[in-house]
């Protein structure tokens, strides 16, 4: 009971992403039922309440769940239960309703609906009056700031080799921790095994502790551990890998102690060792992962179409793609042959983050930051460390790759990948300019509005020096590659106005100066720190954003996409049927399919 009224407190105290917003909502709660509107705005004097009265009567809460939901007879069983043949039935009863309805139609009325959807198309790629539009009240770039805001910071280097930024924002009584261990010289046969490392540290035990008593140590003392792998190039240094490690904590004051000790437990001493618990996480992880790659069918094209260009790329596709769908179908299959090389491969990446250096940052009170620093400080003199060497292993970029990756996909995911300017290099601003305003001018219209996908756009990572056009959600594939391979044509003819471009500056700006909440806070700061992205780079690279032209990004995408769509790759994700309906439209230019599940 303890953990539940600690997790209520940290969903009222948090300032978290749309708080305002939040607020609204709460008054909206008891008001719109003619109560006080402020009741759940003292939510804090609520919970109090609501604790005095578990403590004079400690059955309250089971009388209530007895109650409201064991003893409520008004409940609905609802069963899924797959078919393989659904797919192919529902597409042939959406064919003879077509026909059934077009049957019924004369010549005449067939003709009108054509003309009816040629019309439409014309009207979708015909942009709005710009005398209407200018009627509409708009922000203007000499709206902005002069200079992008800055997280206060400061940096302290503590014993042991720690560098430790305390941000000073308000956190309203919640401490953020967010660590960062270098993974700079990790085995490269490691990486494949660093997601069921990070299973490990959210699943199993630690030293003598299993899993429930983890997971009760987590529930009680914070409101959330986090892990994940950052993957990118240093800001000034398109050469300079920069693979880290991030832990991420929140917890309160009074418990602060206690969610440090539980960090320093699953960080040092995680154990794989419980084989029918690790089995079950493998088993879980297998099935998410099959889940993800399907769901998240864009994300999955584009790891794929993006791995050939960089090192990075590369690796991002090791430990979040198809690789591992690999890895874990082989170990469930047998996991008595495979088990005992999992837990191994475990240990030696847990062995190797514990002893790398720690870079931490931290928001909350001061009384936290105190407490943080002596207890990182002794984490960091008991470590062997060991800095590993830079990513040495030469990279080979592949490209002209064209790929389908089959499952069982109703739509499509076309992704074209081509390599890009660094985070570092002048026209990067203008880059990423121009890629907002494709992604919402000639790719929304063609692909979105008139082929009907559900969505489509432009990405541009610059730390990642990969630029993705993109469709998801797309009843087409031939017809939409046909777009990607127009765009240098339109990007030719193109007739954007200057308001078009600030516009775009005013709505790209925000990707470097996000509203700062205490989380946001925490990692931004960390993250700024380890690649480089000091105050004078951001203000120089706004500076390049605000006297931006026309010109200047039409250029820019010019020279970028005539040169990378000799080097580009491409990735869809669909079913067979699709894929091989495209290979039939696109004859020379086919894909390479390949069955995924």
């Amino acid at each position: 009971m303890e953990a539940a009224f600690q997790q209520a407190a940290y969903q009222h105290q948090e300032i978290a992403s749309m708080y305002p917003l939040r607020m609204l909502f709460r008054v909206m709660q008891t008001w719109i039922y003619g109560n006080d509107p402020l009741t759940f705005l003292q939510i804090g004097d609520r919970l109090v309440e609501c604790k005095q009265r578990y403590l004079e009567n400690p059955n309250y809460f089971n009388n209530l769940i007895r109650e409201k939901l064991l003893n409520n007879p008004h409940r609905l069983t609802l069963i899924l239960k797959p078919d393989q043949e659904w797919q192919s039935t529902y597409d042939q009863e959406v064919a003879a309703q077509v026909e059934q309805v077009r049957s019924q139609l004369t010549p005449e009325e067939l003709e009108h609906i054509a003309n009816e959807a040629e019309a439409l198309e014309v009207e979708s790629g015909t942009p709005n009056d710009p005398e209407a539009v200018a009627k509409l009240p708009q922000l203007q770039v000499s709206d902005l700031p002069p200079k992008p805001d800055d997280i206060p910071t400061d940096v302290e280097q503590i014993d042991g080799g720690v560098t430790l930024l305390r941000n000073h924002v308000l956190a309203n009584g919640v401490n953020y921790l967010q660590l960062d261990f270098s993974l700079r010289g990790l085995p490269e046969d490691l990486w494949l095994y660093v997601p069921t490392y990070i299973d490990a540290l959210r699943k199993l035990g630690a030293g003598d502790m299993d899993y429930e008593h983890i997971a009760r140590r987590i529930a009680s003392y914070t409101g959330g551990i986090n892990f994940r792998t950052q993957l990118r190039t240093h800001a000034q240094d398109p050469y300079r890998p920069i693979h880290g490690f991030r832990v991420t904590l929140k917890t309160l004051d009074e418990q602060l102690q206690q969610a440090l000790d539980l960090l320093r437990d699953l960080i040092f001493t995680v154990n794989p060792r419980d084989t029918a618990r690790l089995r079950d996480v493998v088993n879980q992880s297998l099935a998410q992962c099959s889940s993800d790659l399907v769901y998240n069918g864009i994300y999955t094209a584009m790891l794929r179409a993006s791995a050939g260009m960089t090192a990075e790329a590369k690796i991002s596709q090791v430990i979040n793609g198809l690789p591992q769908l690999e890895l874990l179908n082989k170990v469930c299959d047998r996991f008595d042959e495979h088990g005992a090389n999992l837990m191994a491969k475990i240990e030696t990446i847990r062995d190797y983050v514990a002893n790398q250096p720690i870079t931490a940052s931290f928001t909350g009170s001061d009384n936290g930051y105190e407490v943080v620093k002596k207890t990182i400080s002794e984490w960091s003199q008991q470590q062997q460390q060991q800095p590993g060497e830079n990513f040495a292993n030469p990279f080979d970029p592949i490209y002209n790759i064209r790929e389908g990756l089959a499952g069982p996909v109703q739509v499509a995911y076309c992704v074209q990948a081509l390599p890009a300017p660094h985070f570092s290099h002048p026209k990067s601003p203008l880059l990423a300019l121009g890629a907002h305003l494709l992604g919402l001018g000639y790719l929304f219209s063609e692909i979105r509005l008139k082929g009907n996908a559900y969505g489509a756009g432009c990405s541009y990572s610059g730390l990642g020096k990969v630029i993705s056009l993109y469709s998801y959600r797309d009843p087409h594939v031939s017809r939409t590659l046909e777009v990607f391979a127009g765009l240098i044509d339109y990007i030719k003819d193109l007739d954007w106005t200057q308001t078009d471009v600030d516009r775009a500056i005013i709505a790209t700006i925000q990707d470097d100066s996000p509203v700062l909440r205490p989380e946001m806070s925490t990692s931004l700061a960390l993250e700024r720190y380890l690649i480089g992205q000091t105050t004078e780079v951001r203000e120089e690279r706004y500076q390049r954003s605000l006297n931006a032209t026309v010109a200047d990004v039409k250029q820019t995408l010019l020279d970028v996409f005539t040169s990378g769509m000799e080097r580009s790759n491409i990735c869809v994700m669909s079913s067979r049927a699709k894929l091989e309906e495209a290979n039939d439209q696109m004859e020379g230019n086919t894909l390479e399919i390949s069955d995924i599940m």
